[in-house]
């Protein structure tokens, strides 16, 4: 992914709204484990990404984003904070959403 010019990532859940969910124990450990990742592992990863590329990429599109554990303000927060703290704020981000077209959010 590293010097791509967009790149779409999924940011399923939020540890907190996971943990505090009617799911079974079984299915919060799958999804935490090898699952999905949730909005700082997306993060984390978006960092490492950048790290590793001689460009940045023009586009950030979160996607997969749960409607029962997570909300679109959080993972785009979330993505937004870690961009900021690294002093990046020329990638556009896109939230997705399942039942709609996207929207577009420059950071």
């Amino acid at each position: 992914m590293a010097n791509s010019d967009v790149i779409v990532i999924e940011s399923n859940y939020d540890v907190q709204m996971l943990e505090a969910s009617d799911r079974p124990a079984w299915l919060k450990r799958r999804i935490q484990e090898d699952g999905h990742l949730s909005n700082e592992q997306c993060a984390d990863l978006i960092l490492q990404i950048i790290g590793k590329s001689h460009t940045l990429p023009r586009s950030l599109a979160l996607a997969h984003v749960s409607q029962e554990c997570n909300t679109n303000a959080l993972a785009r927060d979330c993505t937004k904070a870690a961009l900021d703290g690294h002093g990046i704020n020329q990638i556009n981000l896109f939230e997705t959403y399942p039942d709609r077209p996207g929207t577009t959010i420059a950071v």
